[in-house]
Parts: structure tokens; C-alpha cells; sequence
């Protein structure tokens, strides 16, 4: 299995968080992928039972690279917090040498509001996302892959318990990143890597924008060797948040090309 390690000390483009789907489309994904110039698609998956079609879908596919992990908002209140966690270790355990991440992993502590919706305070399991977040984390220690992380309202305990389980020298991306500066600041002082996709070409991604072009300020080269020694990855999220600059129907991993070319528009190339 090819190692994250390795593919950002090489310069091409690659979808750092994809979640693709079996049908008769995706040969044509995978090879709109290709002629656009994309190395690899590292697809993700948000339970156990989609960690093993991701498995699979990677068996079928060589560009496709699979990780697997339980998404926050698969947490809800009466989980079996234990046994998700015992089933999703086994899994790992058994497929940790064919896997480039752990994830989707990580906090979501957004609570949506509107007259349609009920049942809100019991979808929401802070507690039940702490100890899946930090099982998976420890299982990427345990067996040294990296991480993508989701964190949405959720920064400060994100945060700590990153700080608290993983090493120095393990890669740790914060996946469709869209926090502050001082956060910003604080994941790459950290040694974290920022995961930026279609949602930095929205209009309402503004604050976003003027954080990304504070931090990266200068840059000698616009190469994505240049932008991943800064330690920012692009990423499509497909098939969600399409670029606003994409002429594809829908997103996919194709457009982390778009992603990348927004910026070094944004940066004045």
C-alpha cells in the first residue's frame, strides 16, 4: 500500500477525501480522474460495513486508495458505543496493511435548527463521539496510519484530545477545514495538515479565503509539492461541495484540479 508519507513528498495532485459509490458511472469517474491529471483518489468511508465496500472498491481500482472510519454523525444517543468499536477494530486489525488512512473520523457538535426537525437533543451524542473519536485515534497509533479528521463546532475538544493520543511524527489531516486563523495556525504549528476543497470557492467562504492567503502570504512556488510543504492537501469531499469554477454535473475527485487552481488564483498566479 502506497504510504501518505511518500505522496506528499512527490509532486502531483491527488483527492485527499473523496467518498465514492459503486454504479455504472464510476469507471468514468475514475477516468475523468486520470486525464485530469489526478495520481490518486483516497476514498473514504463513514461505518464498518462502507469501510468494506471502500475495500473493495480500492481491490478493483489502483488509483483508488481506501481508508476506513466511523463518521461523528453515525454517533447517535443509544449507540452501542463498545461494540461499534470492537467490530471496526477487527476490521482495521485485519486490513491495516492495505490501508492509507483511518477516517472519516472525528467531531460534529452542529445541531441543526428549524421547525421540521425533531428529536434534536437525542441526535446529538457528544460523550458517544469523544470515545469513537479517541478509539479510532488510538487504533491509527496502534497500528501508525494517519488520520482525517472532521470537526465541525467541535475545535476545542477536537483539539485536545488530538493533542492528547497522537504522536509528533503522525499525519493528521483536518479534513474540508473551514475554522479561524488562530486555528489554522495552531493545526500547522502542530505539524497537521489543512484539507481544502470546493467550498473556498463559495462567496460566503470569504473569511476563509483571508485566512487561507494570510498564512500561505508569499509563496517561492505554486507547485503542489510547494503547497503540501506548507502543509495544505486539496480535496474534492466528493460527490458533496462542488467547486464553484467546475463544469461537472455533480463533483467529483476530477475537480480537486479546480480546487488546486482556485488557490493559486487566490494567491495572484
Amino acid at each position: 500500500m502506497k504510504k501518505l508519507k511518500s505522496i506528499l513528498a512527490e509532486n502531483f495532485l491527488f483527492d485527499s477525501h473523496a467518498h465514492l459509490s459503486d454504479g455504472e458511472e464510476l469507471p468514468d469517474i475514475i477516468n475523468s480522474a486520470k486525464k485530469a491529471g489526478v495520481k490518486y483518489i483516497c476514498d473514504m468511508s463513514i461505518d464498518w460495513k462502507d469501510g468494506e465496500t471502500v475495500l473493495a472498491r480500492a481491490n478493483k481500482y489502483p488509483i483508488i486508495l481506501p481508508s476506513i472510519g466511523i463518521h461523528p454523525q453515525k454517533c447517535i444517543s443509544g449507540t452501542d458505543i463498545y461494540s461499534i468499536l470492537n467490530v471496526f477494530g477487527e476490521l482495521v486489525k485485519k486490513n491495516k496493511d492495505n490501508l492509507l488512512m483511518i477516517g472519516e473520523i472525528g467531531l460534529d457538535y452542529y445541531m441543526p435548527t428549524g421547525k421540521n426537525l425533531v428529536n434534536q437533543s437525542a441526535s446529538l451524542n457528544k460523550s458517544g463521539q469523544k470515545d469513537i473519536f479517541e478509539g479510532a485515534l488510538g487504533l491509527s497509533v496502534e497500528f501508525s496510519l494517519p488520520v482525517s479528521v472532521h470537526i465541525r463546532e467541535a475545535f476545542t475538544d477536537a483539539f485536545s484530545i488530538l493533542k492528547s493520543i497522537k504522536n509528533d511524527d503522525e499525519i493528521v489531516i483536518l479534513h474540508s477545514f473551514t475554522g479561524s486563523y488562530e486555528q489554522l495556525k495552531k493545526a500547522v504549528d502542530n505539524s497537521w495538515y489543512i484539507g481544502v476543497n470546493g467550498i473556498i470557492t463559495y462567496k460566503s467562504a470569504q473569511n476563509l479565503r483571508e485566512n487561507l492567503q494570510k498564512y500561505l502570504g508569499k509563496m517561492s512556488g505554486l507547485e503542489p509539492l510547494d503547497f503540501y510543504n506548507k502543509h495544505i492537501v486539496f480535496e474534492t469531499d466528493a460527490p458533496l461541495l462542488r467547486p464553484s469554477n467546475a463544469v461537472t454535473k455533480g463533483n467529483e475527485p476530477q475537480n480537486v484540479v479546480k480546487v488546486y487552481e482556485y488557490v493559486c488564483g487566490l494567491l495572484g498566479i
